[in-house]
């Protein structure tokens, strides 16, 4: 028989500090707008004033009020305050002023935060992943809440932004109710890209938005004025120039390279997208960037990509979720494009991706057993192609010019012997 919240709430005051934190955490695990004890247990807990409580209550609490409480009371209590602004659970039992606003009075009081926000308070609020998508699109959108940050700090948030799983997940109509929420969900997506028509370009700009892009999924409808925005972005004097040079035989972009790459990655992923352009394109960045998203690449196209740009063809083109999809795909992937290598971070990003899509997706890789890469046997579909590459490698060559050559003496030798016998015998039957 399922308890009354009266009674649940008298059993929780009644219990230890540390059964209430267990209490707290399960409950927070599923938290929706229903609570089964309410916001007076939650006050109650508070009143004892016991250190682990508060932190509990800081990190799980569903209730705006506690929040505020905790948050007011943690201005000189970095702890407290830093597992107010990380609670992931507040969020989905709030229906009105969502998270970080349910913190405050108002919108201008959350402005007012803003501009003397902390560095630490700013990294652990921007990476929390329950942000409400109206915060998260405002703030990308610059909004007021952009300008009320100090200029430099903008870009050290758009660093935590990247960290933030909510920028980082693929959205699913699965994961919403209905499709307002789905569509609500992609307009941070939407604003992060437009970014690139937006910022001034600059070396320290270049940098935290290519973190920001590096793993943004390619969610974005409104594309139109990216294309045009990327001649902007460019390293600019002969020692960056330089520099871009030395990283791309390293294997790695420059960070403005970084940025029209995710740009071409999004635009080159687009359904009525022409690919070929940008793999054709002089620039290699935009090459990398269809390396990554272009949906269909046969065998030519991988080879073609990787005699071109190398290591930095091998690892855009393993991060291209397309030819992981099937047997066929992943054999090319390993045979044509991994196989090769002389650096480790290709090497490195395969296991990782590996890894990735066969938690993500197991369906794909069904009957197939997990060996590392360097111990997998070459597929029956490269074997021709290996054993043509060794046969047609100049050293080999010679060492077959040779052995027909001593072949070719050793043929000569033996007929030379049977005629001698063949003589010898005629002699003998003569005397």
């Amino acid at each position: 028989m399922q308890r009354t919240p009266k009674a649940e709430e008298a059993i929780l005051l009644a219990r230890s500090a540390e059964e209430v934190r267990d209490y707290l955490r399960q409950r927070a695990a599923g938290a929706s707008l229903f609570d089964p004890i309410g916001q007076d247990a939650e006050a109650a807990l508070l009143a004892r004033r016991e250190r682990l409580i508060d932190l509990s209550l800081a990190e799980y609490c569903l209730h705006r009020e506690t929040a505020r409480e905790l948050f007011e009371r943690g201005s000189d209590d970095w702890p407290l305050r830093a597992l107010v602004l990380s609670n992931q659970a507040l969020a989905k039992s709030q229906i009105l002023g969502r998270f970080p606003l349910c913190l405050f009075e108002d919108e201008d009081a959350l402005l007012s935060y803003l501009e003397t926000i902390s560095p630490d308070d700013q990294w652990v609020l921007f990476s929390n992943p329950a942000l409400d998508e109206s915060f998260l699109e405002g703030f990308l959108s610059m909004d007021q809440t952009w300008e009320a940050i100090d200029s430099e700090q903008r870009l050290w948030v758009l660093d935590a932004l990247a960290g933030n799983a909510k920028l980082q997940k693929i959205r699913s109509t699965q994961d919403h109710e209905d499709g307002w929420g789905w569509y609500m969900a992609g307009k941070p997506f939407e604003a992060a890209w437009l970014l690139i028509e937006k910022l001034e370009p600059g070396t320290e700009t270049a940098r935290h938005l290519a973190k920001l892009l590096r793993d943004l999924p390619a969610d974005s409808y409104k594309t139109d004025g990216i294309a045009e925005a990327l001649v902007r972005w460019r390293a600019i004097g002969e020692d960056a120039l330089a520099d871009e040079t030395n990283r791309n035989a390293e294997g790695r972009l420059s960070d403005f390279q970084e940025v029209r790459q995710a740009a071409a990655r999004l635009l080159a992923g687009r359904h009525d997208a022409k690919p070929r352009l940008f793999i054709d394109s002089d620039d290699v960045a935009l090459r990398c960037g269809a390396y990554e998203a272009a949906s269909k690449l046969d065998e030519e196209t991988l080879e073609a990509a990787v005699k071109l740009d190398g290591d930095l063809a091998r690892l855009h083109l393993i991060r291209n979720e397309g030819l992981w999809r099937s047997e066929k795909s992943r054999d090319l992937l390993l045979d044509v494009v991994l196989r090769g290598s002389e650096g480790d971070e290709p090497r490195w990003e395969y296991r990782r991706r590996e890894r990735h899509y066969r938690k993500e997706y197991p369906t794909w890789f069904e009957g197939e057993e997990y060996l590392e890469p360097d111990e997998r046997p070459i597929s029956e579909s490269s074997i021709a192609d290996v054993v043509a590459s060794v046969t047609g490698d100049p050293a080999i060559k010679g060492i077959q010019r040779r052995l027909d050559a001593v072949e070719d003496r050793q043929r000569s030798v033996v007929w030379l012997a049977a005629l001698c016998l063949i003589m010898l015998a005629v002699l003998v039957w003569r005397t």
